[in-house]
């Protein structure tokens, strides 16, 4: 079994045009998408901030509000969902529903305007926060009977802005994009059902004393630590070359990618073994490339929502490193381990249900 995990591995690392390919190619990505789309992001072109409100201003000053955040002008760039309390708006930031909570209230003589949001540069943060320091100047002048000014000790509004942050340029497509080309990795899944065939070598393996689930076994096994290597390079690379932020718990961080890199080579030895054609697989491979990263966001940062997302491994991915390099939510990282887990069960209780059909109809491929 150990000869069959060597053997593979060995192959694996032999393959240095698709290695230096899939290494090269993802750091050029990174670096060129990262560096071109990070001003269009910071500025809400592409970036489509979220925001959440909960405005309990009576009166004018409530009204003045809610004209602020329903302008028209502000349309393509702010999607704001009105809240029934706190409690809901709070829990959309730690979900990671909203990128900003605005909370507007009167409390005693005061109104109370707090802003919590995991974009330091939020757009709409920096403009409420205009909105309140003007709101707070013109009230104390009208109270002092004198023109108002921009030194002013008492506020009538009160902001906050917690801590957190959100990936955005580099930091956004370095995880994206490495998630991205590791789905198109599990090729060599692929290349462990179909390449006996095609090399004749399958009347060796068959005949040795090694039984066949414990070559798949070994196959699989190699073929994660390959791609697990290459994940890791590629991470190194750009933490060292681009900065690339990837301070989280490193543990969480390789059990996303561990899992993340099973279920692609699972998905590779279960489409090889469905297809019979690794031309075919290769193709069907890119298909699955292409629809798992647009489900995630990896074309922009808007994923796509609903049941389709939740079948796409590179969403429950992002979640977990995105969840721990900047302080997530604990409950939906923990759904997206599972998510991973659940997705990975399928793939692998559904290629042993082909493969045992495979057998008792002589297909001649492991």
């Amino acid at each position: 079994m150990f000869a069959v995990f060597r053997l593979t591995l060995k192959r694996n690392m032999r393959m240095v045009p698709f290695t230096f390919f899939l290494i090269l190619l993802t750091l050029v990505l990174i670096y060129v998408i990262g560096n071109a789309l990070e001003e269009r992001q910071e500025t809400g072109v592409i970036y489509h901030e979220k925001i959440a409100l909960l405005n309990a201003l009576d009166g004018h000053y409530g009204e003045m509000l809610d004209q602020l955040m329903e302008d028209e002008t502000f349309g393509d760039v702010f999607h704001v969902m009105n809240m029934e309390n706190i409690e809901e708006g709070l829990q959309g930031i730690e979900d990671r529903k909203f990128e900003t909570f605005i909370h507007a209230v009167k409390e005693g003589s005061q109104n109370v305007l707090t802003i919590y949001s995991i974009n330091p540069l939020s757009p709409m943060g920096s403009i409420v926060s205009t909105f309140a320091e003007t709101s707070n100047f013109k009230l104390n002048a009208h109270i002092r009977g004198e023109q108002w000014e921009k030194e002013n000790p008492k506020s009538m509004l009160v902001k906050e802005q917690s801590h957190g942050g959100t990936p955005i340029g580099i930091d956004y497509y370095c995880v994206q994009t490495l998630l991205q080309m590791l789905v198109l990795g599990g090729i060599v899944g692929v290349f462990s059902m179909l390449e006996d065939v095609d090399k004749n070598t399958y009347i060796r393996l068959k005949s040795s004393p090694v039984t066949e689930i414990r070559i798949m076994i070994a196959r699989l096994a190699a073929n994660i630590c390959y791609l697990f290597t290459i994940a890791v390079m590629i991470i190194g690379l750009s933490a060292f070359l681009f900065g690339a932020n990837w301070s989280g718990n490193y543990g969480i961080i390789a059990i996303a990618i561990l899992l993340h890199v099973t279920i692609v080579t699972g998905l590779g030895m279960f489409v090889g073994l469905v297809s019979k054609s690794i031309s075919v697989s290769i193709g069907i491979m890119i298909i699955f490339q292409i629809i798992f990263s647009k489900l995630s966001g990896a074309f922009g940062p808007d994923p796509t929502t609903g049941i389709l997302s939740y079948m796409s491994p590179n969403v429950h991915a992002k979640n977990l490193l995105y969840g721990t390099i900047y302080q997530g939510s604990h409950g939906l990282m923990i759904e997206s381990m599972v998510a991973l887990i659940i997705i990975l069960l399928v793939i692998f209780v559904s290629f042993c249900m082909v493969y045992g059909w495979n057998r008792r109809e002589n297909y001649g491929c492991l």
